[in-house]
């Protein structure tokens, strides 16, 4: 690709983008425009005499270094006397098995988070001024989003868990690349493998801020799902594979021998391993009669 120099007629295309990733989805080469829209606005900012107020009012986590008005904070504001009490319990450090991170847009309605029946039993946190940094990244203030998201990673270790779950994608992604080596013991990929763009970097990644790497995934190899393409010559749908081609968020299909070959490949330990079919645990054959498998991997 050919290196682009950002001029201000750019700039009209650039404050347009929303950064909302999808040009990287529809990208016929996977060239990352996006990334070629961060490098172009983080051009632009660094021209700029100071930071735009609609965009310094949009970013939340700054308000340490005296970034007084901003969005997520009013809207805080003006939520209930209840969800304000439970706000400043979220920003208190936990102890706990496990915490389920809450991010910013989750935080403008913490009644109906705090009182869901899933989520009700599981301790929370995240702060009003707590960000992974991730607009600030996404609209071209480098600087300033790697300050936000290494302060989250700080708050966050003020916790004691094994296990934290992150509900937002953005704060995932942004934590898995600059939390510490071996922050935590274990993360959990279960039924995701078949989903994600880049699995191997996934995994690689998770080992390196995880000792421990738990894997669930389909079996594409299962007998149903042979005999339905031998005898049918149609994609199988089962009960682990229950969606239609047109509309499976799947983008691969993979074995319990593919992702055993695989750890061989990588140099990956295979500490544990698990395998579900039908009725309950197999032990016999299981590239072709469990449904599911689970694996525990580390480094």
């Amino acid at each position: 690709m050919k290196k682009i120099t950002v001029r201000p007629q750019w700039y009209l295309e650039l404050d347009s983008c929303i950064r909302c990733g999808k040009c990287d989805h529809r990208c016929p080469n996977d060239a990352h425009p996006s990334n070629l829209m961060r490098e172009c606005l983080e051009h632009k900012r660094r021209s700029e005499l100071k930071v735009p107020s609609s965009m310094a009012y949009g970013i939340n986590g700054l308000g340490t270094e005296g970034w007084g008005a901003n969005f997520f904070k009013d809207a805080y504001k003006g939520l209930a006397k209840v969800d304000k009490k439970i706000l400043r319990n979220w920003a208190i450090p936990k102890k706990s098995k496990d915490i389920l991170w809450i991010g910013c847009t989750d935080r403008m309605s913490p009644r109906a988070v705090e009182e869901s029946y899933a989520l009700r039993d599981v301790e929370k946190f995240g702060g009003p001024d707590d960000c992974c940094g991730v607009w600030a990244i996404q609209g071209g203030l480098l600087d300033e989003g790697y300050r936000i998201a290494k302060r989250l990673v700080n708050r966050i270790l003020e916790n004691r868990f094994e296990r934290l779950v992150v509900g937002c994608g953005h704060c995932q992604k942004v934590l898995t690349r600059i939390m510490p080596d071996h922050a935590f013991d274990y993360v959990i990929l279960n039924q995701s493998m078949q989903e994600i763009k880049k699995a191997d970097f996934v995994i690689r990644e998770s080992l390196r801020v995880e000792h421990k790497v738990i894997v669930g995934f389909p079996n594409f190899a299962y007998i149903s799902a042979r005999l339905t393409l031998f005898f049918q010559g149609k994609t199988p749908i089962n009960a682990a594979l229950p969606h239609y081609w047109f509309d499976t968020p799947n983008i691969r299909f993979l074995t319990i021998r593919d992702f055993i070959d695989y750890c061989a490949k990588k140099n990956i330990h295979v500490e544990q391993q698990h395998f579900v079919g039908k009725i309950g645990r197999v032990h016999l054959l299981p590239n072709l009669l469990a449904q599911n498998a689970i694996f525990v991997i580390t480094k």
